[in-house]
């Protein structure tokens, strides 16, 4: 039991790297946001105040998490459990997508905000700053603050998601 434990909380601690790649450590997309919420996290598991997270601190932290994804309050992070608390993590995150799409502040992205949320990436893929983007910038060319992966296309980067590249399919 201790060890199923174990192999779950592992789990959840890989978990992190790829929330906070998804989350604004590739640059000024949601920078500032993820931002404030790791400086919340951060103080939230500094329990003595001191500016720096000791083991213990993030263990028990750690151990907080872990049992708000263990619904059922019986020891163990099963399958279910992990697989409720990814897809909460998710919506979160797409709600904050979403949020930074709806330009005009309505509570609702329009298909014109959503056309026009992809003028960030044009702006790193059009290096020449031309006002177009040519294949050689699409397929060659990194995006500078898109991932930390540069140099590396996107089969090459988290099945393709992190941005570094684009490859041109028409």
């Amino acid at each position: 039991m201790k060890k199923l434990f174990a192999v779950a909380l592992l789990g959840t601690i890989a978990l992190t790297p790829a929330l906070a790649h998804s989350e604004g450590m590739k640059g000024k997309h949601g920078g500032e946001e993820f931002k404030a919420r790791m400086i919340e996290r951060f103080k939230a598991a500094d329990e003595n105040g001191d500016d720096k997270l000791t083991k213990a601190e993030i263990y028990q932290s750690r151990g907080k998490r872990a049992a708000e994804i263990d619904t059922n309050d019986d020891g163990v992070i099963d399958v279910e459990e992990i697989d409720v608390a990814r897809k909460e993590m998710r919506l979160k995150r797409q709600q904050r997508m979403l949020n930074r799409m709806d330009t005009d502040g309505d509570g609702a992205v329009s298909t014109d905000e959503f056309a026009r949320s992809g003028t960030r990436m044009m702006q790193h893929m059009d290096r020449d700053r031309d006002g177009v983007v040519t294949m050689e910038e699409a397929t060659t060319r990194p995006m500078k603050g898109y991932g930390k992966h540069h140099g590396k296309g996107l089969s090459d980067t988290h099945g393709g998601m992190s941005g570094c590249k684009m490859e041109c399919t028409r």
